[in-house]
């Protein structure tokens, strides 16, 4: 066992233009320390409620997990109980779309290697069903960059005034020397 509180998410708040910033409320936080809840990702979904989605690791192995999710419908004041969602990736960026709809892009650091998108119709329900691949590959090879070599990831995606999607995140080279550069894909809704 790992002798240190668990990571929290958590959201601050500057009422002064960022001047000052102070502790606002926990988004999720396991008194047990079983479960660490970092890199959370902070949305708005068309009807004004905040969503988050955030990376997990379960102890003592440190064992990645389904990302989990939260919402606040009182700005952030106060969250529901964080959840699991069925989506695996890390980690987690929101792009409310013109349509309403919630984009929600994140790394996949196992095979299938690449970034991933999947789309709610209100931000609040995340199925499987509407996951699908934005890019594939990234990774080095596991021999020439032992310790890093599925580093991939940290996607933000912005929706142009043509619709298309650009997502930009940061791989791998496929030849030496390896050395991971930032990427974009324009892409359009599947």
């Amino acid at each position: 066992m790992i002798d240190e509180e668990p990571t929290r998410s958590f959201l601050i708040r500057s009422d002064n233009g960022g001047r000052d910033w102070e502790h606002w409320s926990t988004i999720a936080y396991d008194p047990a320390g079983i479960i660490c809840f970092g890199e959370p990702a902070l949305g708005r979904t068309a009807n004004g409620t905040l969503v988050c989605m955030m990376r997990t690791h379960h102890q003592p192995r440190r064992r990645h997990q389904n990302l989990w999710f939260a919402y606040s419908t009182n700005d952030g004041e106060s969250w529901s109980r964080p959840e699991p969602t069925k989506l695996w990736g890390y980690p987690a960026d929101f792009t409310l779309l013109k349509d309403g709809r919630m984009l929600c892009t994140y790394g996949h650091r196992r095979e299938p290697w690449g970034v991933w998108g999947c789309i709610s119709e209100d931000g609040l329900t995340w199925d499987p069903a509407n996951e699908f691949v934005i890019r594939e590959g990234g990774i080095a090879p596991k021999d020439k960059v032992p310790h890093l070599y599925w580093h991939i990831g940290y996607p933000t995606t912005i929706q142009l005034q043509d619709g298309r999607l650009l997502t930009v995140d940061h791989r791998w080279t496929d030849e030496e020397p390896f050395v991971q550069y930032v990427v974009g894909v324009l892409w359009e809704l599947p």
